[in-house]
């Protein structure tokens, strides 16, 4: 019974340990991210005067992993996205600007050491967007990391895990459209774990307290 024990308690920890470590790695990547308006245009009253300078900005985006990179190019990927789950969301004011899951254009593109001052970059564009309730229209949502020193990034691969703000010395979240735009600062981005990662973790544990009685 000992023996059983010990076994069953070896590979929940395996387990554990597989998922944390990235082995069981889900090719959908969610992360979430928080913001702060900085600046802001909205003609003839576009957001309902529902976004000031100062408000708080929650989001995520949605990318898969198995996408090929499009750019042949050594320090420049391109991963192009055309079904949901992939998006982006961003929420402010009470307004929620998101891709249009019926026609997604997603584009994450990743420089790696690009240019002639070889700097590094990661930027997320949706260019296919659902109307606001008003139907305002919303060009393209942008989420830009900027390094200008080329220290962030090694490869044009699509990251599997969040960008790390303090790597970049410009982190800019950008919407745009119909003569209105919204500019925040991003002031935090994480990984947010797949249900299946959470779900393994969770039966891991109560096999771990199962173990120990």
């Amino acid at each position: 019974m000992e023996m059983r024990r010990t076994w069953a308690k070896r590979i929940c920890l395996l387990g554990i340990w597989f998922v944390l470590a990235g082995g069981v790695q889900a090719q959908l990547i969610t992360i979430g991210f928080t913001a702060t308006v900085t600046d802001l245009y909205e003609d003839n009253g576009k957001f309902g005067g529902a976004v000031q300078v100062g408000d708080a900005i929650t989001g995520t985006y949605i990318y898969d992993t198995a996408v090929s990179d499009s750019n042949l190019s050594s320090t420049l990927g391109d991963y192009y996205f055309y079904n949901t789950p992939c998006e982006i969301q961003v929420n402010v004011g009470g307004l929620v600007f998101r891709s249009n899951p019926a026609n997604l254009c997603l584009l994450v593109e990743i420089a790696d050491n690009r240019g002639g001052n070889k700097f590094d970059a990661y930027v997320i564009h949706s260019y296919s967007n659902l109307s606001l309730p008003n139907e305002t229209l919303v060009e393209r949502i942008s989420l830009d990391f900027n390094d200008s020193l080329g220290k962030a990034l090694s490869s044009t691969a699509l990251p599997i895990t969040a960008p790390v703000l303090s790597d970049y010395q410009s982190c800019v979240l950008s919407i745009i459209g119909d003569c209105s735009w919204i500019t925040a600062d991003i002031t935090s981005a994480y990984l947010v774990p797949e249900p299946v990662s959470i779900g393994l973790l969770v039966v891991g544990g109560f096999l771990l307290c199962r173990t120990r009685r």
